[in-house]
């Protein structure tokens, strides 16, 4: 594998719902490339979150499961990763930029991983220097 795009959960939710249809060209283009897609295990909590309480769709779970089973991986968080986390907070805070804390684990997570983070969310990870960011809903 060339490369390892690590997916964002709304990607990851396009994905699953089917558009818009670029992003899903996008990843087959990908796939097809011998390209490596993955997500963190902080994008699956989020994806997880989904299945319960009184707005969980029955089907979601299902729909998750099917989505993760078509994945490279789902990349554990290791120290490196909280340490790139813990950093990109230091810097963003320090400049008065602040992203959510989901959001920190994961970019500082693909930061660690040597992955392209593929998000819709780019005016956020945007401001994380040194993460490589692609929005597959715009290309």
């Amino acid at each position: 594998m060339s490369m390892v795009y690590m997916l964002d959960t709304n990607i990851c939710s396009f994905i699953m719902r089917e558009r818009p249809p670029a992003v899903i060209e996008r990843m087959q283009a990908a796939a097809e490339g011998q390209h490596g897609i993955a997500i963190s295990v902080i994008t699956y909590y989020e994806m997880l979150l989904g299945t319960v309480g009184r707005k969980a769709a029955p089907r979601h779970a299902a729909l998750v499961e099917a989505f993760v089973a078509r994945l490279s991986a789902i990349l554990p968080w290791e120290r490196t990763a909280a340490e790139q986390a813990m950093s990109i907070h230091k810097n963003l805070t320090a400049r008065g930029t602040p992203i959510g804390g989901n959001d920190t684990m994961i970019a500082g997570h693909a930061i660690a991983a040597d992955c392209v983070l593929v998000t819709n969310n780019t005016r956020e990870f945007a401001r994380v220097e040194g993460l490589r960011v692609e929005d597959w809903a715009t290309m």
